[in-house]
C-alpha cells in the first residue's frame, strides 16, 4: 500500500466525509493559522485524521482530557432516557404484548393510559417507570 492509501480508502468508503464540519474545520484552522491547507479529499481526511491522533491518543495519561472527550462523544452521540419519543415506549409495549408477555407490563408497572385527540380517535399510551427506561 502506497503513501495516503488509507485516506484514499477512507474517501472511497465515506465519500461524503471530506465535507463533514470538523474535517471542514480544520482545514479553516490551518489556513487562519498560515498553515498548508488543502481542497483535495483523501489530503482533507488525512489532517482530520491528524487531529484525532493528536487529541485522542496523545492524551491517554491525563484523565481530565480523557473525561473531556468522553464526555464529548457522550452528549453527541448517547440519547437520554427523557429524549425517547412515547411512540418507542408504546411500540415497546405492544411488542411485548404481541410475544404474549402482557402479562409483564402489569408486573413491571407498567401503566396504561387511553387519550383521545381532537378527532375522537382513541390512543393508548404506556407509561414505563423510570427505573425501566434506564435499562
Amino acid at each position: 500500500m502506497g503513501e495516503g492509501s488509507g485516506e484514499r480508502f477512507i474517501q472511497q468508503k465515506y465519500r461524503e466525509l471530506h465535507k463533514a464540519a470538523p474535517v471542514k474545520h480544520e482545514q479553516a484552522r490551518r489556513k487562519r493559522a498560515g498553515e498548508v491547507f488543502t481542497e483535495k479529499p483523501p489530503e482533507m481526511i488525512r489532517d482530520f485524521m491528524q487531529v484525532l491522533e493528536r487529541t485522542h491518543l496523545t492524551h491517554r495519561d491525563d484523565p481530565r482530557v480523557m473525561e473531556r472527550i468522553k464526555r464529548h462523544y457522550h452528549k453527541k452521540h448517547v440519547i437520554e432516557a427523557s429524549d425517547i419519543p412515547q411512540s418507542y415506549w408504546n411500540a415497546q409495549a405492544k411488542m411485548m404484548i404481541e410475544e404474549g408477555r402482557g402479562g409483564d407490563l402489569e408486573m413491571s408497572g407498567i401503566k396504561k393510559k387511553t387519550l383521545k385527540d381532537k378527532s375522537g380517535n382513541e390512543r393508548t399510551d404506556y407509561l414505563f417507570p423510570d427505573n425501566l427506561k434506564k435499562l
